[in-house]
């Protein structure tokens, strides 16, 4: 491998602004896993930001807001209110009954 290419086959100027494709966010969609996954989040952080979702879950910024928009409407998020953030309604002890919910109705 020449000096000027990375791994991912392009030359250092390129790689600057390229990144390399990241299966976890490509072409992802919104299941009973990551629904769970994003409410285990919410709740033992107590944040539900969009910006915490993609960094944490490591998906889009669509799939993030997906997620988001679920969560609010089975009641483990508050609706959106402005200059203020998403309110967690489901505390930590309610939080194995909510992830047995979900599984529940896939």
């Amino acid at each position: 491998m020449s000096n000027n290419t990375r791994w991912w086959g392009l030359r250092r100027n390129q790689a600057t602004t390229a990144q390399p494709p990241n299966p976890t966010t490509a072409q992802q969609t919104v299941d009973t896993e990551l629904v769970i996954q994003a409410a285990r989040l919410a709740v033992t952080t107590r944040v539900a930001t969009l910006a915490a979702f993609v960094t944490q879950p490591e998906v889009t910024a669509e799939v993030a807001e997906q997620l988001l928009a679920r969560l609010e409407h089975c009641g483990v998020l508050g609706p959106v209110q402005p200059d203020r953030r998403r309110p967690v309604l489901t505390t930590a002890g309610q939080l194995p009954s909510v992830i047995e919910d979900f599984r529940r109705r896939g």
